[in-house]
C-alpha cells in the first residue's frame, strides 16, 4: 500500500506559523525588550535598574501588538488556505487509496460511484473548526512565552545575570516557541487530514476502515498494536484512552485503509 504523509502541507503551515507569529514575537523583544535590558545595564552590565513595572509594561504592550496580529482576518484567511492545501492533498490522496484497494482485491466496484470529489457540507464545517482550534493554539503561543520571557528577566535580574546573558537567555526561550510553532503545524496537519479522511470516506459510503500504521520504529505501540484491525467508523477504537480514528492522536501518522467487507 503506497501512502504518502502531507509533509509539504506541514512544511507550509510551519513557515506560516514562524513568520507571521514567531517572526512578529522576536521583532517585538528585538526591538522593545532587548534594548530595555542593555540600556539598563550599560554602566555596569547588570539591569537591576529595570523595574518589575517597566518590565511588565513592556511585555504588556507587546502583548497587544501580538494579539492584533494573532486576532487579525487576514491570519484567518492564512489559516483557511493551509486548510485548502491539506485538503487537496487528501482529496488526491483518498482517491488513489480507493484505487489501490479496488484493484489490490478486485473488487466489482465503479471508482466513478465512489466520488471523493462530491461536494459535502461537512467539508466547510470541518474547515471552520480547523481555523477555529488553530487560532485558540496560535494565541497560546505568544500568552505562554510572554509570561515565560518575563519570569526570565525577573530571574535573570534576582541573579545578577548580566543584561547580555539575560537577553541571550530570551532569545534561547524563543527558540522554544519556535520548536513549539513546528509541533503546531505538524500535528494539525496530521490531524486534519485524518479528520478529512473520515468525513470523505463516510461520504462515499464508506462505513468501515482498517487502521494501517507507518511500519516504522517510530509507531507508538499502543498503535502498532491497532495495525490491520478492521473498525466501523462509527465506532473507532480507544487509544491510550481515547476515542480516535488513524491521524486524530497527537503526531499520529497512521492512516484508515477503506474496508469493503
Amino acid at each position: 500500500m503506497h501512502l504518502r504523509d502531507p509533509l509539504a502541507e506541514m512544511a507550509a503551515y510551519n513557515r506560516l506559523l514562524q513568520r507571521v507569529v514567531i517572526g512578529a514575537m522576536r521583532r517585538q523583544v528585538a526591538a522593545h525588550l532587548i534594548p530595555a535590558l542593555l540600556a539598563a545595564g550599560a554602566r555596569d552590565g547588570l539591569c537591576d535598574a529595570l523595574s518589575e513595572y517597566d518590565i511588565t509594561r513592556i511585555i504588556n504592550d507587546m502583548q497587544i501588538t501580538i494579539g492584533n496580529v494573532v486576532d487579525s482576518p487576514e491570519l484567518r484567511d492564512q489559516i483557511r488556505a493551509a486548510w485548502g492545501k491539506v485538503d487537496l492533498f487528501n482529496l488526491h490522496e483518498q482517491k488513489n487509496l480507493i484505487e489501490q484497494v479496488v484493484a489490490a482485491h478486485r473488487l466489482p466496484i465503479s471508482i466513478p460511484a465512489i466520488n471523493v470529489f462530491a461536494q459535502n457540507p461537512y467539508l466547510t464545517i470541518a474547515r471552520e473548526e480547523f481555523v477555529s482550534r488553530n487560532v485558540a493554539l496560535i494565541k497560546s503561543l505568544p500568552a505562554d512565552t510572554f509570561g515565560q520571557i518575563e519570569q526570565t528577566i525577573k530571574a535573570g535580574i534576582d541573579q545578577g545575570k548580566r543584561a547580555s546573558t539575560i537577553a541571550t537567555d530570551l532569545q534561547e526561550r524563543l527558540d522554544v516557541s519556535a520548536s513549539r510553532a513546528r509541533l503546531i503545524a505538524r500535528d494539525q496537519v496530521l490531524k486534519h487530514n485524518g479528520e478529512l479522511s473520515s468525513v470523505r470516506q463516510q461520504a462515499a459510503g464508506i462505513t468501515h476502515f482498517t487502521w494501517y500504521t507507518s511500519l516504522d520504529q517510530r509507531v507508538r505501540p499502543s498503535h502498532k498494536a491497532l495495525q490491520g484491525q478492521v473498525y466501523a467508523w462509527a465506532e473507532p477504537p480507544t487509544v491510550d484512552g481515547e476515542t480516535a480514528v488513524p491521524g486524530q492522536p497527537i503526531q499520529c501518522r497512521c492512516n484508515a485503509i477503506p474496508f469493503f467487507g
